[in-house]
């Protein structure tokens, strides 16, 4: 018998590290650009500058925190990783589309 049940999801709030979880933003930012770039037909020329472009800004953002990020993990370490694990979980999605 295949009976289909209904899976009841759950909404909860996550406390991160702002230093990670900008620096991830970034990153996840920059991956979604790449691979946008590459399922459209990767073209250098055309895309490298939509990718930088797009992305340039938060990347540097969040690159300026990074002397912070030691002390983040050190004081906050559940919050520093699962600023990281939110970022990997969106990068790993985009593979499931």
């Amino acid at each position: 018998m295949n009976e289909t049940t209904a899976v009841e999801l759950v909404k909860k709030e996550v406390v991160v590290t702002k230093e990670a979880s900008e620096l991830s933003d970034s990153l996840v930012g920059l991956v979604k650009s790449g691979k946008t770039a590459l399922d459209d037909g990767f073209q250098a020329g055309t895309d490298i500058p939509v990718i930088l472009t797009e992305n340039l800004t938060g990347l540097m953002n969040g690159l300026g925190g990074m002397e912070k990020l030691g002390a983040e993990a050190k004081e906050n370490k559940a919050e520093f990783i699962r600023a990281w694990m939110l970022g990997g979980l969106e990068i790993a999605d985009l593979f499931f589309d």
